[in-house]
């Protein structure tokens, strides 16, 4: 089954307080939500973004414009700071149903993190095979995210 977007898909973050010293640019250390995006939607063009942040509380947050292949408006938030428990807001509208939130994933004896973690060192040992699609997908996205940094960074922030 096909979807398509009628209006605007938003993704909102939220995380705990972020070390812009350790981790870099909000759009790196949330490059798993860009790469998702991706993953859903296919290739995205970035239009705009605006850069929220509140050194002295440690609040820093990232309101990302982009556009689907079909000129679809997305939204991608991402907010970092303390006492923001991590959670994954959703808004996708389509013409048929709005989906907002994440279904239920059945549990595992091994979590996410630990599955993950798994194929990333039989990736580096040679053991599973790394698609050159794969590949691509990481550059694009890591592309994407420092076109994203490198206009936030022109602009003074709010």
């Amino acid at each position: 089954q096909v979807f398509l977007i009628t209006n605007f898909c938003i993704i909102d973050i939220l995380c705990g307080p972020l070390d812009r010293q350790r981790t870099g640019f909000l759009t790196f250390s949330g490059i798993a939500r860009l790469s998702w995006l991706v993953d859903l939607f296919g290739e995205l063009n970035f239009k705009s973004a605006t850069l929220e942040e509140l050194k002295k509380q440690q609040y820093w947050k990232l309101t990302t414009h982009l556009h689907t292949k079909n000129s679809r408006p997305l939204i991608w938030i991402e907010e970092r700071g303390p006492g923001l428990k991590r959670k994954k807001c959703i808004n996708f509208q389509f013409k048929s149903d709005t989906v907002d939130h994440i279904p239920a994933v059945p549990n595992s004896p091994v979590g996410l993190f630990m599955q993950d973690l798994s194929l990333f060192a039989q990736k580096l040992a040679g053991q599973t095979p790394t698609e050159p699609s794969e590949k691509n997908r990481i550059m694009y996205c890591l592309g994407l995210a420092d076109e994203i940094r490198v206009f936030c960074e022109q602009i003074p922030p709010n």
